[in-house]
């Protein structure tokens, strides 16, 4: 294999840079530190709102390195180092409340956080079942990504939201999500992006709005591009890279997709793909 010229490292959060424990191994730190040390810019890249993201930015010391951070699938960029936002696209109010209007049609939970960290939802809680047959309650795992996240109950949401919000997101049964996602897709039409990040987390943004179009906005050359991923709402990311590795645990059409598969986000699949390519 000869050695790829790598400018660019992209990464999916969860599922990906993270372990399952959300914490990033140790090998894979020190690899991606490695990396940009030789002047590999790392670009974080990830459904999350950047309130989530800030702690491994600055585990990973993006600010000093010059990397930068794309939340909520490529709503938004942000430059650490200069503490700006380079770019950001939301949905309109009137878009929010459409998508409110029709999700009274399904199964789903709804909720949005946004303004002053705020997770909005119209029932106090969340309660589905796993996959693997365990319980959650996705609210208390959404609030535990950031110390300052709180929950308010607003009732309806579709009357309460009146101003421009980055996504809407749902749970519910991965099962529920995963028969009825594509329905939701064709009743909202071409405007909306309807995509499960998390078998149990749908989200509902732009159809403008992607990691890869972010990447896009960064970087016109993707022959110099790694991308890193797992679920659907990183296609786009790693469908524009040059070099797109999904992870071992990665769903079945990122497989299919990717260049390269590596081991698993458990398993320290990012260090083992970049001693691969000679990126380390």
């Amino acid at each position: 294999m000869n050695k790829p010229d790598i400018k660019y490292i992209a990464l999916d959060m969860d599922g990906t840079l993270l372990s399952t424990d959300h914490v990033i191994l140790p090998k894979t730190k020190e690899a991606l530190m490695q990396a940009q040390e030789k002047g590999i810019q790392l670009i974080i890249a990830t459904g999350r709102p950047l309130k989530s993201i800030h702690q491994y930015a600055e585990e990973l010391k993006l600010a000093e390195y010059g990397g930068l951070i794309i939340g909520s699938n490529g709503g938004i960029i942000y430059d650490p180092k200069k503490d700006e936002v380079l770019y950001q696209a939301k949905l309109s109010k009137e878009q929010a409340k459409r998508i409110f209007e029709v999700l009274e049609n399904y199964d789903l939970i709804p909720y949005f956080i946004d303004k002053d960290d705020i997770l909005y939802a119209q029932q106090d809680e969340a309660h589905i079942t796993l996959s693997n047959g365990e319980p959650m309650e996705v609210f208390d795992f959404e609030l535990a990504m950031a110390d300052d996240y709180r929950l308010k109950n607003v009732g309806s949401l579709k009357d309460f939201v009146d101003w421009p919000i980055d996504k809407v997101l749902n749970t519910a049964n991965p099962k529920y999500i995963s028969d009825n996602y594509k329905k939701l897709q064709a009743e909202l039409g071409e405007d909306f992006t309807v995509v499960p990040s998390l078998d149990f987390i749908l989200e509902i943004f732009r159809s403008d709005v992607s990691k890869g179009n972010a990447l896009e906005f960064i970087e016109k050359d993707f022959n110099h591009t790694m991308a890193f991923g797992d679920g659907m709402n990183d296609y786009h990311m790693l469908e524009v890279a040059k070099y797109s590795i999904a992870m071992g645990n990665a769903a079945k059409e990122i497989k299919e997709l990717a260049t390269d598969i590596t081991d698993t986000n458990d398993n320290e699949g990012i260090y083992k793909a970049l001693k691969k390519y000679q990126v380390i």
